[in-house]
């Protein structure tokens, strides 16, 4: 099937520094993916000043979440006709602006649309960044680089919640923003002092409107896809689930969650053995093994120790499942490499919104049905890939 091939730049882009560039965007991943997370110890407090219950702050979280998903679909294609760096960069002081906005929302009904604007300038950065590393780092290196921005996306949901909630313990919630907004503005100077300049163009990259057009017509970028969905919607689903079940006092759920930061840790170690599969075969295999860790915990149904050990495979097994379909998305549509990226990253946040959605319904005491669901989705994820494989 002929693939993605829309007129090239003029001038080749150089080769970015391996070390650098990767530490300045995993910092900056940290603290801009954690904007749609740290929201979720605060609805408490948040509900207390704006005066509504619990169930109409978290709102807030949602909001976010579907604003971040359209955003996608906006900065990477805008990222492949004016440059990664500019639009990296733009993004991140959009954000710091929009991020310290939030701080000052006093009631419910100012809070709702000052998130849905946080989350979509927060938008410019996750599938603009991994553009950006799949085509300044050597092949050698692209893998590792790709999976290390990953493991801090997956990162941040820990590391934002943690701190948002011993923050708002000592100072209010408002300022858990307030820091966001600066650390951001020093992110956003570090990404502009580290990365190197967009090249140059002697004719200006598709339309959005048109990457998009060309993307849809490849039937296996379509079926990846979809496939994209399933790392982040057991991830969520999981521990949503846990959550909804009561079972755990507050100390036992923040130890869950730090927990899955070791398997985090090891995902860039693991990148280059792993880089030596083929991405999409990697992929199938990768779901499998979290396929069977789901399944454990549907048969034990352990205690908190029993599922924190085996979230550590879970946990590994999407962290590098991911990174591995960027890397076969970016390869069959490298012209239009943002566009392509930011299309994965909003199935990919999709399913999360989707695994929160079925642990939600499912209620309180779903989290045998949950983990069923999960291993059955992604044992069903990794065949596919596996048969996706053979094709390309």
């Amino acid at each position: 099937m002929t693939q993605v091939a829309p007129p090239r730049p003029a001038t080749a882009a150089p080769t970015a520094p391996f070390g650098r560039t990767l530490a300045a965007l995993a910092v900056a991943g940290v603290f801009a993916a954690g904007q749609l997370y740290v929201a979720i110890p605060l609805v408490p407090a948040m509900a207390r000043t704006w005066q509504v219950s619990p169930g109409s702050a978290t709102g807030a979280v949602t909001a976010f979440g579907l604003a971040y998903a359209v955003g996608f679909l906006v900065f990477g294609p805008l990222s492949d006709r004016f440059g990664r760096r500019r639009v990296l960069v733009a993004g991140l002081l959009a954000t710091a602006v929009t991020t310290l906005a939030v701080a000052f929302a006093g009631s419910v009904e100012a809070g709702y649309p000052l998130r849905i604007l946080q989350g979509f300038t927060t938008a410019a950065f996750p599938p603009v960044a991994m553009a950006y590393l799949g085509e300044r780092i050597t092949p050698a290196r692209r893998g590792i680089a790709i999976a290390s921005l990953a493991a801090a996306f997956i990162a941040a949901s820990s590391i934002a919640q943690l701190a948002g909630q011993a923050a708002t313990a000592a100072l209010g919630w408002q300022w858990v923003f307030v820091g966001g907004a600066v650390a951001l503005l020093l992110v956003a100077a570090l990404v502009r002092v580290t990365l190197l300049p967009d090249p140059t163009r002697t004719t200006a990259g598709p339309s959005p409107l048109a990457a998009l057009k060309r993307l849809a017509k490849d039937r296996t970028l379509i079926l990846l896809y979809l496939l994209a969905v399933t790392p982040l919607a057991g991830f969520v689903a999981i521990y949503t689930a846990v959550q909804l079940s009561g079972r755990f006092s507050g100390q036992e759920m923040s130890l869950l969650r730090a927990g899955a930061l070791p398997a985090i840790v090891a995902i860039p170690f693991a990148a280059r053995w792993l880089g030596r599969i083929p991405s999409v075969r990697r992929f199938g295999y990768l779901m499998t093994v979290a396929g069977l860790s789901a399944g454990l915990l549907a048969l034990t149904k352990p205690g908190a120790l029993g599922i924190g050990l085996v979230m550590l495979a879970f946990v590994f097994a999407i962290g590098t499942a991911a990174p591995a379909l960027v890397e076969a998305i970016g390869a069959r549509a490298a012209e239009v490499r943002g566009a392509a990226v930011s299309v994965f990253t909003a199935f990919l946040f999709l399913g999360a919104s989707a695994g929160a959605a079925m642990a939600g319904a499912f209620g309180p005491g779903g989290f045998g049905t949950v983990t069923v669901v999960v291993t059955g989705i992604s044992l069903l994820a990794g065949a596919l890939g596996l048969l996706t494989a053979r094709r390309v």
